[in-house]
């Protein structure tokens, strides 16, 4: 029998079958090899055995070909970074991994990678296999609402305008939107984290203790808030309550919640459906419900409810017809003023000395990044205490016009108690003070010249 040679179907291996006791000459293995038009991947090591004598019958595999090499589809990547945690001593604080980024209307948020064609393969006989056809990706269905392809480059989507940036999967496909409300699914907890944001809050759930929101626009809240740390620029809509606590709830707006519990609250107006227990509200309008039983409120345009205090004779105290945050705000400007502006003064110095170092460092062409780092930080304090010391200028100049204001809100500031009123309230009213020594029905107390008027 004489030894053949064949090749695979699909042209990838050239196998060599050499009878028992038999080897092969070069020039045999040469010739087989052309016959059959096999060049490319020859194995070197199957050949030097083809010229050996065996035993045996032997199947040799002397050459193999080059399988194609994959591409690789196109993609859409993200340009905006994912939610890192904050990392100090050691430590991970996951309440800061900032789930909800703000971005800028034009700013970048999908990229298009064009597909990388691989590379073509070749048979024994040296025929061309074409590599597998790769595809480009789309950019269209990863837009959301808010989210644009770019007019000037279409393999870029941006942010249509200013909003929140969210990424999700939708139909295992990766999907981007920018909204002009951050909406949070659920409760305020180490899944989200704390948020501060510009742009409006809507909470489905809860916001629980030891987190922070911030927003410079209206907050809504579907659950209730424990001792946690809000404020709002806006309007604070809560549809449960503020749970006892020592964080501050402050709205530069109008505070609405069905209840209060022993909380330090700071707003414009105050609503609460249901009562206040024990809590501690600053408030340059009106305060106004159910039951106040205990705290300390002081409301500058007056209170309505219908119970105040309680049969226990639990300490409470109601301030009308004086502006909580004004004589605080004074007092504040007076005593910091002269600190701020020696502290700015300070700061200005060293950061002459910092720009005449840099120009040293300049000159004998030595690295200055660290001192530019800090002629930057230095320059922001310098625009941080300005913005104070003006602040307390203002404070000081305008107190007497907003003292004069306050004043006049005692002629008209009312407490108007629609039910009963016990005894152990204080009532203050301007500069006028009245303790409620015995129980009192529908009554309204009010400002006269001769102290307060108690109106049945």
């Amino acid at each position: 029998m004489d030894p053949t040679l064949v090749t695979t179907s699909d042209g990838m291996t050239a196998t060599l079958r050499i009878p028992a006791g038999q080897a092969l000459s070069p020039e045999t293995l040469r010739r087989l090899l052309h016959d059959a038009g096999v060049v490319v991947g020859l194995q070197t090591p199957a050949l030097l055995a083809a010229g050996r004598v065996g035993a045996v019958e032997r199947v040799l595999v002397v050459a193999r070909g080059e399988p194609p090499s994959p591409g690789m589809d196109g993609w859409v990547e993200p340009l905006v970074r994912e939610p890192e945690a904050a990392y100090g001593e050691g430590r991970v604080d996951l309440r800061e991994l900032h789930h909800f980024r703000e971005i800028h209307a034009g700013q970048g948020v999908l990229r298009l990678v064009p597909p990388h064609p691989g590379k073509p393969g070749r048979t024994v006989r040296d025929e061309e296999i074409p590599a597998p056809e790769v595809h480009p990706a789309d950019l269209a269905p990863c837009c959301g609402p808010g989210v644009i392809i770019s007019p000037e480059d279409p393999s870029i989507a941006v942010a249509e305008a200013s909003g929140i940036y969210q990424r999700f999967a939708l139909a295992g496909r990766l999907s981007l939107q920018v909204c002009q409300r951050v909406e949070v699914p659920g409760d305020i907890d180490l899944t989200i984290g704390n948020i501060d944001t510009q742009f409006p809050i809507l909470i489905r759930g809860d916001i629980h203790s030891g987190f922070v929101v911030k927003t410079a626009a209206d907050l809504e809240v579907d659950g209730s808030i424990e001792d946690a740390r809000v404020t709002a620029q806006g309007s604070l809509d809560v549809k449960g309550g503020l749970l006892v606590g020592r964080q501050r709830v402050k709205a530069h707006g109008d505070l609405h919640a069905r209840h209060c519990q022993a909380r330090p609250i700071r707003a414009r107006h105050v609503l609460f459906d249901m009562g206040c227990v024990g809590a501690t509200i600053a408030a340059r309008g009106q305060v106004q419900a159910r039951e106040i039983l205990g705290g300390d409120i002081t409301a500058a345009a007056g209170v309505i409810c219908d119970v105040l205090g309680s049969p226990e004779g639990l300490p409470t105290r109601i301030t009308v017809g004086v502006d909580p945050f004004e004589s605080g705000l004074h007092a504040w400007a007076v005593a910091n003023l002269p600190l701020l502006q020696e502290a700015l003064e300070h700061e200005r110095e060293r950061g002459k000395c910092l720009a005449h170092r840099i120009q040293t460092l300049l000159s004998a062409g030595e690295d200055h990044a660290a001192d530019d780092a800090a002629l930057r930080h230095s320059a922001q304090e310098v625009h941080g205490l300005v913005a104070d010391i003006t602040r307390a200028q203002e404070a000081i100049a305008n107190h007497p016009e907003r003292l004069a204001k306050a004043r006049a809100l005692e002629a008209i500031a009312t407490i108007e108690v629609r039910r009963q009123c016990y005894p152990g309230v204080t009532v203050v009213i301007g500069d006028h003070q009245l303790l409620v020594t015995q129980a009192l029905g529908r009554v309204r107390f009010r400002w006269s010249k001769d102290g307060i008027a108690v109106e049945g």
